[in-house]
Formats: structure tokens, sequence, C-alpha cells
């Protein structure tokens, strides 16, 4: 089933220019969304990172 996004020529065919956009948009797609996965991951490890780091920080004052 075509895209309601490609065009179609004359003879009815759908356009190589349009269906090489959509493969972009595609890969565009993946690109950020594998961006964003790597940016949570990268996110998640400062957190914990923080919370290790102020877990030491109260148990060392604590005990003072």
């Amino acid at each position: 089933m075509p895209s309601t996004l490609t065009a179609r020529v004359k003879d009815g065919k759908q356009s190589k220019k349009i269906e090489r956009n959509i493969r972009k948009a595609h890969l565009i797609e993946i690109l950020l969304l594998s961006l964003s996965v790597i940016v949570l991951m990268f996110a998640r490890g400062l957190r914990d990172a923080q919370l290790k780091a102020l877990n030491c920080w109260f148990h060392q004052h604590s005990y003072s």
C-alpha cells in the first residue's frame, strides 16, 4: 500500500525522489531514537553516581 506522502508520476509509478526522502526520514528517526537512549543511559548513570556520593557523604558526617 503506497504512503499518502508519495507522489505519482504520469504513468502511475511512485516517484523515486520522494521514496528516498521517506527512507532518509526513517534513518533520521532511528538515529534520534538511539541518541535519546544514549542520553537517558548517561543521565541514569549520573543519577546513580550522585546517589552513591551523597550516601557516602551522609555516612561520613553522621558518625562524626
